[in-house]
């Protein structure tokens, strides 16, 4: 949690020595309030209720040092497709804590939705080399590795003229990356490269 974490584990041993601090037991209430709402974001994001968590972090200053917060902030950002913001955030976590898994997992999550997949591959398995048996990272990796190849497959097709091969590639890769929200980059990409497949197919007939 970075700093508030431990702020807050000082406060708590504070309040145990000095019960009777009204100004501890005031700062204290105030690091638990905002503990509480943290775990409660973290809550929806496991349920994919990004709008919520996103709604419930505006309360939260956009200048936040806290690692926890800004990692939660990224997660929902990239939930919703909110590409940019989210990397920055991932970023802005990763100069303060390079081999924090986490910040990898979703800065690989939102490089994959920008469309670099051979990027996003490189950052997964850096996140694997420190944290191996994340089941999630596993999955995106290989999603990611499937993607990149299937794609390629599509766009070398493209490039022969075989333009029914490419329509079919570029749609596997559509199913197989879905569910991606319009705004991210990555929803745009592949299906602009199908509509030119589809054109190209189109006018040969």
């Amino acid at each position: 949690m970075g700093l508030f974490g431990e702020a807050y584990s000082c406060l708590e041993e504070g309040i145990k020595s000095n019960p009777n601090s009204e100004g501890l037991v005031d700062e204290f209430r105030k690091a638990k309030k905002m503990l509480d709402r943290i775990v409660h974001i973290e809550e929806l994001l496991k349920k994919q209720d990004y709008r919520s968590a996103k709604d419930l972090l505006s309360v939260f200053p956009e200048t936040s040092s806290n690692n926890r917060l800004l990692l939660a902030a990224a997660n929902a950002d990239a939930g919703l497709g909110l590409t940019q913001t989210a990397l920055d955030n991932c970023l802005t976590v990763l100069r303060s804590d390079p081999d924090n898994s986490d910040a990898l997992l979703v800065e690989g999550i939102v490089t994959y939705l920008i469309g670099d997949f051979s990027e996003a591959i490189g950052i997964l398995d850096e996140s694997l080399d420190i944290d191996p048996n994340n089941d999630t990272t596993k999955e995106l990796l290989r999603k990611c590795q499937k993607g990149a190849k299937v794609i390629q497959e599509g766009r070398a097709a493209l490039s022969k003229e075989r333009y029914k091969r490419a329509i079919e590639q570029f749609t596997i890769a559509i199913d197989d990356c879905m569910p991606v929200l319009k705004k991210a980059p990555l929803y745009s990409i592949l299906h602009a490269e199908r509509d030119e497949a589809f054109f190209s197919f189109e006018t040969i007939l």
